[in-house]
């Protein structure tokens, strides 16, 4: 759960964790060394337009989404972050409150091909349900990368440039003589909450600060020094066993077990359980607030679908590490994780759950598959904000 200084670029927002264990910063031990004289090296070459690079940025604007079938276009997570577009492209979006693709859901299939025109500019072909939605997006060289800065919707007129006046929204749709299909029924809602999205400020206070954007939610602002320090603290150490195994140590569903600066990887820092996050939510703006363990996913997607946004524990990156148990203090029997990590959902839809991750600050969808086997690990513990 440590503070990030980056990104990787991804769709969906989906972002590319570097997976140390847990939510901690790598740790390599190595003494600094003093700085030597590096001979100079010549400034990196500017991109090259080719048809696999305008190929491969096309398809990262429409990528699948992990540990699911469906194609996304990556705005759809309601930032434009990690889309591979030009500053004047990511402008126009922004200012006309547009995505990519107006597509209430992903698209099952996804062709792409490329073509260079004999001046240079290249077009990236992009076709999605069944080639019923047709995209051509311009790609162009800036820098060290190839990125999209205009998008056409094929047989949508004279002008079908995204920059056109009025805007007409790509979506879906079956050309003129198109054979007749069979019928679909229309696509389910997308249900999202509107969650500030707040970065961890500690190396392992990320359940604070999912706390802070859901209390937020409700005009509740606090800081996160000012929620951790409601928190009792133990910092006692860990007994641990062979093939750091923990045997002993704190009880997260009373206290924040280890240091907060501390990294789960060297087992000198862990974090909190929703009891004590439940708690402070009560006393602090959402009295109504309600948690537990053994929730069931229909409860968490109704929550959602009602516009509460909802804190649960998973792993860092939605991974699946080895799990285990310890024996507290006071006797109770703890399933851990040291990967363990909290972050707040704030939307929903039929295959995926929208996740506000306070990790690096960032927001993305993964598939409900995804979020139901990492929020198993710890018991289906939640804390629903309503």
């Amino acid at each position: 759960m440590p503070r990030s200084q980056g990104f990787a670029r991804s769709c969906l927002g989906l972002v590319v964790v570097l997976l140390t264990a847990g939510c901690s910063l790598p740790n390599t031990g190595a003494e600094p060394t003093a700085a030597v004289a590096a001979a100079a090296t010549p400034p990196p070459a500017p991109a090259v337009l080719d048809v696999q690079g305008a190929i491969q940025t096309a398809s990262a604007a429409f990528a699948q989404v992990p540990g699911g079938t469906s194609y996304y276009d990556c705005s759809f997570g309601g930032t434009l972050f990690d889309c591979p577009l030009t500053d004047r492209l990511r402008a126009r979006l922004i200012a006309a409150q547009i995505r990519l693709c107006n597509c209430p859901e992903g698209s099952p299939d996804r062709t792409v091909t490329a073509t260079i025109d004999n001046a240079g500019r290249g077009t990236a072909h992009v076709r999605l349900y069944g080639g019923r939605l047709k995209l051509d997006l311009t790609v162009v060289p800036v820098g060290r990368e190839l990125l999209i800065d205009d998008e056409r919707l094929t047989g949508g007129g004279p002008e079908t440039s995204i920059y056109a006046q009025p805007v007409e929204l790509p979506a879906p749709r079956l050309p003129d003589d198109a054979p007749p299909v069979k019928h679909i029924p229309p696509p389910p809602q997308i249900f999202t909450v509107d969650v500030p999205i707040y970065q961890q400020v500690m190396n392992l206070d990320c359940e604070t600060a999912a706390l802070q954007m859901a209390l937020a939610t409700f005009g509740r602002h606090y800081t996160q020094a000012q929620l951790f320090a409601l928190q009792a603290l133990d910092t006692r150490p860990a007994v641990v066993g062979a093939n750091n195994v923990v045997l002993r140590w704190g009880n997260p569903y009373t206290n924040f077990v280890g240091l907060v600066d501390g990294l789960e990887s060297n087992i000198t820092g862990y974090g909190v359980y929703w009891p004590v996050i439940l708690q402070i939510a009560k006393t602090h703006g959402v009295p109504a607030a309600r948690g537990g363990n053994g929730l069931s996913a229909k409860t968490i997607y109704q929550a959602l679908q009602a516009g509460h946004p909802v804190e649960v524990w998973v792993e860092t990156g939605f991974v699946r590490p080895p799990t285990g148990t310890w024996i507290s203090w006071d006797g109770r029997t703890i399933p851990y994780s040291l990967h363990e990590h909290a972050v707040t959902l704030s939307g929903v839809t039929v295959d995926s759950v929208r996740v506000n991750d306070p990790l690096h600050g960032t927001q993305y969808w993964v598939t409900k598959s995804t979020f139901e086997a990492s929020w198993s690990d710890f018991g289906n513990q939640a804390v629903i904000f309503q």
